[in-house]
């Protein structure tokens, strides 16, 4: 590696990325920084980094070493990577500061490219992530409410078409008790990349869709404001990628059974609930034994409070 130029050294760790090997790539980086001092190679390696420690490491040290990284890029050449992957890592105003920096320089970015799809969802998805600080860390600040609106206006502007954009509006307007409101946003939401399988088929995975935690985030919403079908329609994209998942189990089982709450005569919807959760214990009991993952202690405990509770009541 001694005696690679700079720009073997980056096809290298280009290479090393598309093979899934982050930690190589950084290595192959950190050598071409030593040759030349570019900002977007601190980026590249704080930004892997950042990857790297969400797959597998949520050491403090690694966390710093990360941070050292962007704030080197930023002193060579301020940028809107470096700044969002700091918001990244940070919480509450902290957090708020390098995210809106961020924002600033990659709205000036969006002026001068033709090309605004990726840029524009990158845009909109550091608004989200802006108001969600807002909802949470500073739920508490007077501004939090406009700020809020503010965001989330800018980011559907930009990115009409993010499913994200209209489930984080939604969990802005029931924070405000507008569930009407909500309820419209989340099937605007789930309107953008939902689509019903055909008949006699099972739902097939779509690369397409939100993320799986944003699936599971948005099946939630809906049945917060009693969109039991299309929660349970979400679930099953979740279930397509995933049927291993006992939270997604448990979702399916509660959305059930709140069904059951409105048709107290339909037994069929008691069976499905009751088969749902016992999934999940039988996932408890198959993880233990396999060591192949984990049913976290207070999901199972709901399961089984269910079970022996609610279901029973029924």
């Amino acid at each position: 590696m001694e005696d690679y130029p700079i720009d073997k050294l980056l096809e290298q760790a280009e290479k090393a990325q598309d093979s899934f090997q982050p930690r190589l790539a950084i290595k192959f980086l950190e050598r071409a920084f030593q040759i030349e001092q570019r900002g977007e190679i601190a980026t590249q390696i704080g930004t892997l980094l950042v990857d790297t420690l969400q797959l597998e490491d949520t050491e403090p040290s690694a966390v710093h070493l990360a941070v050292d990284w962007l704030k080197k890029a930023i002193d060579i050449q301020e940028n809107f990577e470096a700044y969002l992957q700091l918001g990244q890592l940070h919480t509450g105003q902290e957090s708020v500061n390098y995210y809106e920096k961020g924002v600033g320089l990659l709205g000036e970015f969006l002026k001068t490219v033709q090309e605004k799809d990726i840029y524009s969802r990158q845009y909109s998805t550091a608004l989200i992530a802006l108001t969600e600080i807002y909802m949470t860390d500073l739920c508490d600040e007077p501004e939090a409410e406009s700020k809020c609106e503010e965001y989330m206006k800018n980011a559907v502007q930009n990115d009409p078409k993010n499913p994200e954009c209209y489930s984080t509006l939604a969990s802005v307007r029931l924070s405000q008790c507008r569930d009407e409101e909500a309820k419209q946003f989340l099937e605007q939401s789930m309107d953008l990349w939902y689509k019903e399988p055909e008949e006699d088929k099972v739902t097939a995975v779509d690369p397409s869709w939100p993320i799986y935690p944003s699936r599971i985030a948005l099946s939630k919403f809906l049945m917060e404001v009693g969109l039991f079908e299309r929660a349970l329609a979400a679930l099953e994209t979740c279930q397509a990628e995933n049927d291993q998942d006992p939270e997604s189990w448990y979702l399916f089982g509660f959305c059930y059974l709140k069904m059951s709450e409105l048709e107290p005569d339909n037994e069929i919807l008691k069976l499905d609930a009751k088969e749902c959760l016992e999934q999940v214990v039988k996932l408890d009991e198959k993880f233990k034994m396999t060591g192949e993952g984990f049913v976290p202690e207070e999901l199972l405990e709901d399961a089984i409070c269910l079970l022996n509770n609610d279901i029973e009541m029924l």
